[in-house]
């Protein structure tokens, strides 16, 4: 197996840069695709382009919020993942919600992709979903099909990013993922299938945290099903927690960018003092409610 990783700009581009990895063409090829455009006419075009440079890929691609290429992260730019296998194949699918539960969308999903020799399925999950409402359910009944396969894969973002006044820009840009067939339309949850007996694969994560300043416990929180709220840490209000360690005239913009769910004018407001008092339940609410709004990784085996 051999993988290559770039950007793609347009289709002269990529010609030339698969040129020059020397690809076979019509082996076993699986492309992955992160793109920050979340523009229907946008992917359509540019699975229209790799299926005409590398004509027996397999494609699974997600929106995303931030692109990362060689250890930097950009914004609006679309990556390209080329992997080429010599005997492993793969086959995708992509489930839109109809009438089905979440759950029953998972079990679907893994049905379609299912191979003999199956090592591992990479799903990706769009509409609602993205923002947290039942993407567990998804991968649940994606697992209960096979519980030894391990699971890996993502939920897709949008072009959410920060103007210059730290403005939230494209917020409700739509979450897409597709294939190399389909493109999402509302709900859904893309996969593909990796099969081979000589096939070997392991899972691990890095969340790249390293420890700073002393220990706090979580002192109040209310268990929401698919995520959990925090309300207080060392019984103080959150709020205020970042009021002492980021600075009151920090707080609000560094709330804003790690809490897209949360409008930035109204955390503006937020510290004026005859405001806080009843905005600050707001604030949690949105921290709690916000981690779903960007790419979120998941593995499980």
């Amino acid at each position: 197996m051999k993988t290559y990783n770039t950007f793609y700009k347009n289709k002269e581009e990529f010609i030339s840069t698969v040129e020059s990895y020397d690809i076979d063409k019509t082996g076993n090829i699986f492309v992955q695709i992160f793109c920050g455009i979340s523009e229907t006419d946008y992917i359509k075009n540019l699975v229209k382009s790799v299926k005409a440079v590398l004509p027996s890929s397999k494609i699974l691609g997600a929106t995303t919020c931030g692109e990362i290429l060689n250890g930097e992260v950009s914004e609006h730019e679309t990556v390209v993942s080329i992997s080429v296998f010599d005997k492993t194949t793969v086959k995708t699918a992509l489930i839109s919600q109809k009438k089905q539960t979440a759950h029953e969308m998972g079990v679907e999903l893994s049905n379609a992709v299912f191979q003999k020799d199956g090592k591992v399925i990479i799903a990706f999950i769009g509409g609602k979903y993205s923002s947290g409402s039942d993407w567990q359910e998804c991968l649940d009944g994606v697992q209960s099909v096979d519980s030894e396969i391990i699971l890996t894969g993502g939920v897709a973002g949008n072009s959410t990013s920060f103007d210059e006044n730290i403005q939230l820009v494209n917020a409700d840009d739509p979450y897409y993922v597709f294939t190399e067939n389909h493109i999402s339309e509302g709900e859904a949850i893309a996969g593909a299938s990796l099969s081979g007996s000589d096939l070997i694969v392991h899972n691990e994560y890095n969340l790249g945290w390293e420890k700073i300043g002393k220990k706090m416990r979580i002192t109040k929180v209310e268990n929401m099903g698919s995520f959990t709220r925090v309300y207080t840490i060392d019984d103080i209000p959150i709020l205020n927690i970042y009021e002492k360690y980021f600075g009151k005239d920090k707080a609000a913009s560094t709330a804003v960018r790690l809490l897209p769910e949360f409008s930035a004018q109204k955390n503006s407001h937020m510290i004026s003092g005859e405001t806080q008092s009843t905005l600050q339940a707001e604030w949690n609410q949105a921290g709690s409610l916000a981690e779903y709004r960007f790419q979120k990784p998941f593995m499980k085996n």
